[in-house]
């Protein structure tokens, strides 16, 4: 269970029957690298090096670029895999369900089987609409899938 920071307080992780530092999560942010060493400076009574704090100002605009560009990459990993999943069967039809609509993007659709979220631009559709689309395009070289009403 996570306990928030309590000046006065020794945080007791009883799981790991130790205390412990909670910072962001996951891991690989390099911007944790300025939480653990302020954790360690605190645990051990010392002040907070003078380029930790300084870091601390910058790091909102950092993590959100590292977030942005996460964000990108993953869906960079999906649009490649559905496109390999779906290489071969263009032409075939899909059932899906509307999750999402809005007038710049058009609908995102939830195909069940195989899994795959795509959008199409249509109007007059509603959340909760089932639908049947065809596959138009599959091309992995282009990390591309394009769907339409069937």
């Amino acid at each position: 269970m996570y306990h928030g920071f309590k000046p006065g307080e020794k945080p007791w992780h009883s799981a790991m029957r130790a205390t412990y530092v909670h910072g962001t999560a996951p891991l690989r942010r390099l911007a944790d690298r300025y939480v653990t060493e302020a954790a360690l400076a605190v645990v051990n009574g010392k002040p907070v090096p003078d380029w930790v704090s300084a870091a601390f100002a910058k790091l909102p605009d950092i993590m959100n670029r590292a977030e942005s560009k996460a964000g990108q990459v993953d869906a960079a990993v999906l649009e490649l895999a559905e496109a390999v999943e779906l290489q071969g069967r263009v032409g075939e039809t899909f059932d899906g369900t509307v999750t999402d609509y809005d007038r710049k993007r058009g609908a995102r659709i939830q195909i069940c089987d195989p899994a795959i979220i795509t959008r199409i631009p249509v109007n007059d559709i509603q959340i909760g609409d089932p639908v049947r689309l065809r596959l138009d395009q599959a091309d992995p070289s282009q990390r591309l899938t394009r769907f339409s009403l069937a």
